[in-house]
């Protein structure tokens, strides 16, 4: 009958620990998680929203992986609108690779008709690869600030440009401007599309489609050959680009018309400020003075030459400035450091460079074996290719289904490369005399292998990489394998020409013309198609395959090199949620904290993890109300015939006066599987109540915070327990704590304006009891030499300035704690001097004065001083650019943390105010880029106190927003801040339960481990909470008094959740007594205090609602409150509350344990005809007037006496339960060991018939009245 909550830690916890099975229900209906992004603080540009749109000096990320196995499986189902967006990426690629390919067997011919040179020609398809290359980066830079789809129009526009350009030209040199110009859209289309696709699809998925724009490329670069060389047979390549301009007009139009992805709401005068243009700039300049000298080495100019090496030089010098200017000065950097702080990541970017090199010589060179050694025209040249070219296709196709479908991706990777090795390995072996058939099975093999490659390295690198960098890390991965191309050509022709030099030189009939017909490599090819048998023609074939030969050792050592160098890539998770900023749309909408999707587009964006705004759900209801009119269902479909006459809509039965109009229920009447997961998830929703919800004022600006202050949370359970349980059940004194911030009370002292004297040896005793109260609050000065710096200037005569002023209210906090007065007149000093400069010119110091300020007042029982001051801080902190990384770094190293540290103080002491006094917060993340990790000079991430407590305060602002913003809060949300929750406790509970110890830990650490735990544990409470008041407005409702078991009709998710509420607050109460057994909390803990306030409703709340025997558990929580009572006028007023929510639950309990045993006894005076002690005879009506009797009483005890809701049960023993509400271990550290429940598991219990009427009917909140308020007064 009684349940124990802290027994069985997993069934309580069920909801962080889906099935397969709900997870892909719930998936159904989930609102994509708003996952708080601490490497790159969010940021937003309308006010309301906060998307991750911009954000440098992002940390790595080595243990996100780790938190990531925890998160629910990913589903996709792709609708109309992807399968079209897909389309315009896939033409695109055709395109492009169709050019790229049909062009290099046309040279020959092309140079020769444009009255070109063989370094023409080849200049005509390295100089496309060169600006391909180089501007890759730009584009994908700059389309997170433009969008991709404006920018991938960009690319488009200029390769149609080159391609009308290179098909008029009538020279070599307007053919050189002409691919040139191709090249800088071709090296858009090559990034944006990748780039396009992270957002499309998920990780897990993606390898289909990304082995589906393989294929693309493949097709290219197999017709493209044919194509090209047949129009080349025909002296009519110019055709090669005409024919690509029909395709490239229908892919702009394709993109302009179905690519809609989410748009950056910023001004276009911010976006062109925000790009990195002297980057770009010197990032193209430096790329080009390094690339084109690796061209023309050993060519055109000897390799010792100053042509060669100076251009060289100054790209080196280019590129050393430029990592200055993306670390220091850009807002938006062109190449993101980020990217490169993963082992497997720098391997990908390195083989898919080596990947480039091998494939493209292959494609350059092997047609210049099959035309000059064999002797086949362009046409049949490009056929030979097809082993080649034809097997990466379907081999990019078959690996990227494989490693989708299996979730690995390394085998592929290993064997891609061990068998294009043994493929570039066999082309070593050609000679002269080989048969056709060895040649064509050797292009085979390393066809083959190439294939696989495509998809296995996009996998390698994307797995690795951050969700959040994931654009950014594909781009640059296009970049590396452009970069690889050119090199491979570049490095493969100078290898055959000084190779080819070489063997001729050695050769009597060619010797003195050897350097001079090497440079035209190409050129021999036709000398040798119309040269007649002869001994010249034998020597020149021998000498062609000789040099080649050369070319294929080159590309098989490098291949050799690449398959080690995949021997050490990790194995990273493929279940990754979709994280991206742009995102597929259906239709316009805005942007805000959590995304309502409509029609098509709720399959396919529900894997999204954009965020999005409260309109978006009026705009949800408005468009459920235009299905109902048409008859429809919530997808916007018309359901069949045969189930038209079957369908009802009704209207919800929660509406509230304050939003009148409500989503209606659309109930079809099927026996379906996934329709009724579907009915259990709308179920499991459970309405907040209109005083517990954000509110906007006219801008839409966030104004009051409700449930998640403390106090409005008592105002809730008051209101519950009066009728509920008792009118009477707490005193007049704590029911009128409605504005309780402005209990605490101060007298200032005034003061001469003279500075106050500083004992010296009270120095150390004070810095050490501000380093105790500050621990995981703030990080303002270097610990270590804090107590050295302080008792120096006390030493001193200098008592005026900013860091006097700072040292004051160091030692002020410090003596708050032991002399209460000096501590006053040390405070009331700094706080004159502060605001006195501010008359002046303000900067860090008086910065870390409002902090300390605000610390003192909080300390002192003065929140509303505090905030007030606190927002004075603030607006400095802006003003001098502490929120940016670049301008902190600025100052060098040290001042520059110190400043980031300053940001991260600043943010936890805003977010705690903000979710304790219900207000909304002074700052944001906004345009913000200090980052909330920090990693190890291996890319590892590390402990930091202060990181983590900023992390947690992150996640409560999520919760805040997410829960309290909303009418209904559903189990989807509340699972993906469950996942935000797991994921925290994964990356740092372990340390902070280690940090617990006193034996090893000092006081500072210890304390400042309590209120991150503290934290974490009043987080969960605050997401769970809803559910908790909903689960005790079911339990005591009248209809259930004379329930015995007292518990829901099922064990659902909401009462999961609720059992989650009780459990934290029981674990955060065991912390806290705990360390106040062994003297180590101190007696002024505002943050504690007031979750541990928040604690005490909860195990109150539990108490009477029967989670089991937690009379204990409460009373340590009041006994905790009352340690703290000593010195805070708030502790003092909590622990009143709390002790009389206690007294009342315990009378409760006792009420209904006797109105059980009466009826107990009526049934066996009924058999019987056993009496009662008194005589009455026990019949219903007897029972009902000793019931009215008891509540008499009760009522005449609470209200006689000075306090009657202290003292009316103060007496009364405390009923335990032998220990069994102690917890073994804290299971929110062994999630990832428990066993998967199921939120919706035993929903429709078949022991309990709810029909659909049943449920349509159902209160999802009963506390509302008639007019839909809750009388809070």
């Amino acid at each position: 009958m009684e349940r124990f909550s802290v027994i069985n830690p997993a069934a309580h916890f069920s909801l962080f620990s889906l099935s397969p099975a709900d997870r892909e229900a719930l998936a159904e209906t989930r609102t994509p998680s708003t996952r708080p992004d601490f490497d790159r603080p969010k940021s937003a540009f309308d006010g309301t929203a906060l998307p991750s749109y911009y954000g440098k000096h992002d940390s790595s990320i080595a243990a996100h992986q780790m938190a990531e196995k925890e998160e629910p499986p990913v589903t996709f189902k792709p609708g109309t609108r992807f399968y079209l967006a897909f389309s315009a990426l896939a033409s695109l690629s055709l395109v492009v690779a169709l050019d790229g390919t049909s062009i290099s067997v046309a040279l020959p011919v092309m140079a020769k008709q444009l009255n070109g040179s063989a370094m023409d020609a080849f200049w005509a398809g390295t100089s496309f690869l060169l600006t391909s290359t180089i501007f890759q980066p730009i584009y994908a830079a700059f389309s997170h600030i433009f969008g991709r789809k404006e920018i991938t129009l960009v690319a488009v526009f200029f390769f149609l440009t080159g391609t009308v350009v290179s098909g008029a030209a009538q020279n070599m040199p307007m053919m050189l401007v002409g691919r040139s110009i191709q090249g800088i859209g071709g090296g858009g289309i090559i990034a944006l599309t990748n780039v396009i696709l992270t957002d499309l699809v998920p990780l897990r998925y993606r390898g289909n489609w990304v082995g589906i724009l393989g294929a693309m490329w493949a097709i290219g670069s197999v017709t493209g050959p044919v194509v090209g060389g047949a129009l080349a047979h025909r002296n009519v390549w110019q055709w090669i680009f005409w024919l690509n301009v029909p395709f490239i007009v229908g892919s702009f139009i394709l993109v302009w018309l179905f690519i809609r992805l989410k748009s950056i709401p910023i001004p276009f005068l911010t976006k062109l400020q925000r790009a990195d243009w002297v980057g770009s700039v010197v990032f193209a300049a430096s790329l080009t003075a390094i690339l084109v000298p690796l061209t023309w080495g050993g060519i055109m100019y000897p390799w010792n030459s100053w042509r060669t090496i100076s251009p060289i030089g100054f790209g080196i010098t280019g590129l050393i400035i430029l990592s200055y200017h993306e670390k220091f000065v850009a807002i938006e950097p062109v190449i993101r450091t980020v990217v490169f702080r993963n082992r497997t990541t720098n391997i990908a970017y390195a083989t898919t460079a080596m990947h480039g090199m091998t494939l493209w010589c292959l494609l350059y060179y092997q047609p210049l074996y099959f035309e000059g050694v064999r002797g086949f025209s362009p046409i049949i040249s490009g056929v030979a290719l097809f082993p080649a070219t034809f097997t990466v296709a379907p081999m990019a196709i078959i690996s990227g289904i494989v490693i989708s479908k299996f979730g690995k991706y390394r085998f592929a990777v290993w064997g891609g490369w061990a068998i294009t090795t043994l493929g570039c390995g066999f082309l070593c072996a050609v000679d002269t005399n080989t048969q056709l058939v060895q040649v064509l099975l050797t292009d085979l093999v390393a066809g083959i292998g190439l294939g696989g490659l495509f998809p296995a390295l996009q996998f390698q690198l994307q797995a690795a990489s951050d969700g959040r960098h994931m654009a950014t890390g594909v781009a640059m991965f296009a970049f590396f394998r452009g970069l690889g191309q050119t090199l491979g050509i570049s490095i493969g022709g100078t290898i055959f020409q000084n190779e080819l030099s070489s063997k001729l030189s050695k050769q009597p009939i060619f010797a003195d013309r050897a350097h001079e017909l090497a440079k035209d490599a190409t050129g021999l090819v036709e000398w040798m198609k119309n040269a007649p048998d002869g001994e010249p023609l034998k020597v020149m074939r021998a000498a062609y395959t000789d040099s080649l030969r050369t070319v294929y050792i080159a590309i098989a050592a490098v291949s050799f090199v690449a398959m080690v160098l995949s021997i050490f890539i990790k194995h990273y998770d493929l279940d990754k949620p979709l994280e991206t900023d742009q995102y597929l749309v259906e239709n316009a909408e805005g942007s805000g904290w959590n995304k309502t999707h409509e029609k098509d587009h709720d399959t396919f964006a529900r894997v999204s993890a954009m965020p999005a705004t409260v309109a978006n759900r009026a705009k949800s209801n408005a468009t459920a109300r235009r299905h109902k009119r048409r008859n429809v269902n919530p997808q916007g479909r018309r359901p069949p015939p045969a189930e038209r006459n079957i369908t009802q809509t009704t209207p919800s039965s929660d509406a509230t006066p304050a939003d009148a109009t409500r989503t209606p229920t659309t109930v079809i009447h099927r026996d379906e599987e996934p329709q009724r997961r579907q009915d259990q998830s709308d179920e499991e929703e459970t309405e907040v109540p209109r005083e517990a919800r954000l509110l906007r004022d006219a801008q839409g600006k966030l104004v009051f915070i409700g449930d998640c202050a403390p106090l409005s949370f008592y105002q809730s359970v008051r209101q519950l327990v009066i009728t509920r349980v008792d009118p009477n059940a707490f005193a007049n004194q704590t029911s009128q704590l409605s504005v309780l911030e402005n209990a605490g009370k101060t007298t200032s002292q005034g003061g001469n304006g003279m500075p106050p004297y500083v004992y010296t040896p009270l120095v150390l005793q004070s810095v050490e009891q501000y380093l105790n109260a500050t621990a995981s609050l703030v990080d303002l000065f270097d610990r270590v030499t804090l107590v050295e710096e302080v008792a120096k200037w006390a030493a001193g005569s200098q008592r005026r300035g900013p860091v006097s002023i700072v040292n004051y209210l160091i030692l002020a906090i410090g003596a708050q704690e032991t002399d209460g007065s000096l501590s006053q007149v040390f405070f009331e000093y700094a706080r004159e001097q502060m605001l006195t400069s501010l008359s002046g010119e303000p900067g860090i110091s008086t910065v870390q004065a409002s902090i300390l300020i605000t610390l003192y007042m909080l300390r002192s029982s003065q929140m509303n001083g505090a905030f007030v001051l606190f927002g004075l801080g603030v607006r400095i902190a802006y003003s001098i650019g502490v929120h940016r990384t670049e301008v902190n770094a600025r100052f060098g190293l040290e001042v520059g943390s110190q400043r980031d540290k300053l940001w991260k103080s600043l943010r936890i002491v805003d977010l705690y105010l903000s979710t304790l006094m219900g207000r909304p917060p002074a700052t944001s993340d906004v345009d913000c880029t200090v980052a909330y990790r920090k990693f190890d000079d291996s890319g590892n991430e590390v402990f930091d106190m202060l990181n983590a407590s900023a992390q947690v305060m992150l996640i409560m602002e999520a919760v805040v927003v997410e829960v309290y913003s909303r009418r209904k809060i559903s189990l989807a949300v509340t699972e993906g801040i469950s996942a935000q929750l797991r994921q925290w406790s994964h990356r740092w509970l372990p340390h902070v339960k280690a940090l617990l110890d006193p034996a090893t830990q000092d006081t500072a650490t210890v304390i400042g481990a309590c209120q991150v735990l503290a934290s974490y544990y009043y987080a969960v409470m605050l997401a769970s909470r809803p559910f908790l008041v909903y689960e005790l407005c079911l339990r005591l409702s009248p209809e259930r008094a004379s329930d015995q078991t007292n518990r829901s009709p099922a064990a659902t998710g909401r009462s999961k959740l609720a059992d989650a509420c009780i459990d934290a607050a029981n674990l955060m109460v065991d912390v806290t007594a705990d360390l106040i057994n062994n003297n180590f909390l101190t007696y002024r803990m505002p943050l504690l205090v007031s979750w541990l306030f928040a604690s005490s409703l909860v195990v109150g709340l539990g108490v009477m609602g029967g989670f089991g025997r937690l009379e204990k558990r409460a009373n340590q929580s009041v006994e905790a409150l009352e340690h703290f009572a000593a010195n805070d006028v708030h502790a003092m007023q909590y622990s009143q509350i709390a002790r009389s929510l206690l007294n009342t639950a315990v009378q409760y309990l006792d009420r209904k344990e006797a109105n059980e045993r009466l009826e107990r006894t009526a049934s066996s005076n009924h058999i019987f005809g056993l009496m009662p002690k008194d005589g009455q005879q026990a019949t219903p009506s007897g029972i009902r007037a000793r019931n009215r009797s008891a509540d008499r009483t009760c009522r005449s005890q609470q209200t006689s006496g000075p306090d009657p809701s202290l003292t009316a049960f103060q007496d009364l023993p405390i009923p335990t339960s032998n220990g069994a509400d102690t917890p073994s271990r804290d299971f929110f550290e062994t999630w990832s060991q428990m066993p998967d429940f199921s939120m919706f598991d035993g929903l429709m219990d078949g022991t309990q018939e709810w029909t659909e009427q049943d449920w349509s009917t159902l209160n999802l909140f009963p506390l509302l009245e008639d007019g839909g308020q809750i009388d809070l007064s």
